[in-house]
């Protein structure tokens, strides 16, 4: 097998949106004149800086965990390799200089950025929000939480991911392992540990005459941008509200 000279006379480089850094060498053992890639995007050798449109590739370094492909597809003779770690030797590739390259860089699953989240700020009839579960209003300043460690329900200020001053509650609290249900007959209720009621809102037909209308029926409550619980019929409007 003839010794290997890359010449980069034309490549394509892609890399993910994050920050890569690849970095390739004109000598073996990451040595000589090198070039480092650390912007997303796809290049050519006219994208490079004066002077290295005849670049030899003979190394290739990586951060941990991203992917080089290489191939040579307008060669004599197509060949690919496969780099999951950084290339120390152009000794074993066997491509004579003149090959037209593709260079493919692929960043590793964990460095890919997460997926967008929405903030959970409702809890639907027939849900519970379970011991020191959480919801967070849309504009992300306050938190309902139904404490497990006393059953109190609480409204706090939510500021830089932290848990803020007190801002309401039930008032009843003295239980552990609590649990916030809004029932299918449209009463929000806090029960303890045995599923005890120890707080409601009183919104089914059996505690206000109100809502023997099917239309006053609560639906859904909603942990309001002003820090405000309300309950909403199908209609979406508001028929219950802690601050009335």
């Amino acid at each position: 097998m003839k010794k290997a000279i890359i010449a980069l006379s034309l490549f394509t480089l892609i890399i993910g949106k994050t920050s890569a850094q690849v970095t390739i060498y004109s000598n073996n053992n990451y040595t000589g004149r090198s070039y480092t890639f650390t912007k997303a995007g796809t290049y050519t050798v006219y994208d490079l800086p004066e002077g290295y449109q005849n670049f030899v590739i003979k190394s290739v370094k990586m951060l941990p965990g991203w992917k080089v492909d290489i191939t040579t597809p307008n060669s004599e003779e197509p060949r690919s390799w496969n780099l999951t770690e950084n290339y120390k030797s152009s000794d074993v590739l066997g491509i004579g200089s003149g090959s037209f390259l593709q260079l493919k860089v692929t960043a590793p699953a964990a460095t890919r950025p997460a997926p967008a989240t929405t903030l959970k700020n409702t809890l639907a009839a027939g849900k519970t929000l379970g011991a020191d579960g959480i919801l967070t209003s849309q504009n992300g300043k306050f938190i309902l939480k139904m404490q497990k460690i006393d059953g109190h329900l609480c409204v706090y200020n939510f500021e830089n991911g932290k848990q803020g001053m007190f801002v309401w509650g039930t008032g009843v609290h003295g239980f552990p392992n609590a649990s916030l249900a809004l029932q299918q007959d449209g009463n929000l209720v806090v029960l303890d540990g045995n599923k005890t009621i120890k707080w409601s809102s009183k919104t089914d037909e059996s505690s206000d005459a109100t809502f023997n209308d099917p239309k006053n029926k609560p639906v859904k409550l909603v942990l309001e941008n002003d820090g405000s619980i309300n309950l909403y019929n199908s209609a979406n409007t508001v028929v219950w509200s802690n601050k009335n």
